[in-house]
């Protein structure tokens, strides 16, 4: 008989059988039904995908973003939800784009240490779901807009702002931003020393909120996970 998955004592719901690993938030705990027959669609449907092509069967919305080495990236739309899927297949073993059960149990680890450290600037992205079969990962959280864009990349735009205006009130203003965000990069890299693969490049920001967001991140280093 398969074991029922069990809530562990950090909120997360984890199932482990031989080579499956699982693990979702409480409120995903009614829908895990409903979930393994969208998964199962999600993969008909992106069997296949070219980038930036789309695959549609009623309220499902497959959009295939980016396809970078091992890893595809997708915006998945069910219903009035839309989620993002980052699928890995990890033929090396090697957890260096994050991904899967271990990407949820690290961002979940990260969160605490935040909320630990008084850190109301930074979260981790709203993760829902971590799986991994074999060599196949699947990482699944809220879709959100601005983290299409890396913090490096939106820093850099910041110290670029002399090469798109003259006016020396926005230079001064967005050269501002960029040092506040770079002292509180410096804290994020102090406080989750622990993590391997914590930098800009795993951030995003959103100007509105002015909050940072992490992902793709690890507990251990991708070498010493072959180890195990």
């Amino acid at each position: 008989m398969t074991p029922e998955p069990k809530p562990k004592s950090d909120g997360l719901v984890v199932k482990e059988v031989r080579k499956r690993k699982l693990a979702y938030t409480p409120e995903f705990k009614d829908r895990i039904s409903l979930l393994h027959n969208i998964f199962k669609n999600f993969l008909r449907l992106s069997r296949g995908l070219q980038k930036r092509e789309v695959a549609v069967d009623g309220e499902l919305n497959v959009y295939l973003i980016d396809v970078k080495s091992d890893a595809r990236y997708y915006k998945v739309k069910v219903g009035e939800e839309d989620l993002f899927v980052k699928e890995i297949n990890d033929t090396e073993g090697i957890a260096w784009q994050g991904g899967g059960f271990r990407e949820v149990e690290a961002l979940k680890k990260a969160k605490e240490i935040l909320v630990a450290h008084n850190i109301d600037w930074a979260d981790v992205v709203d993760f829902k779901l971590g799986y991994e079969l074999g060599s196949k990962k699947y990482f699944v959280s809220t879709w959100r807009e601005f983290l299409r864009t890396s913090l490096s990349y939106y820093r850099r735009r910041l110290l670029d702002a002399p090469l798109f205006t003259r006016d020396p009130d926005i230079i001064k203003s967005k050269a501002e931003e960029a040092k506040i965000l770079d002292e509180r990069i410096t804290t994020l890299l102090k406080v989750l020393k622990d993590f391997y693969d914590v930098r800009e490049s795993n951030m995003a920001y959103d100007a509105e909120s002015k909050k940072i967001y992490i992902y793709d991140i690890s507990l251990s280093h991708p070498l010493e996970i072959v180890k195990q």
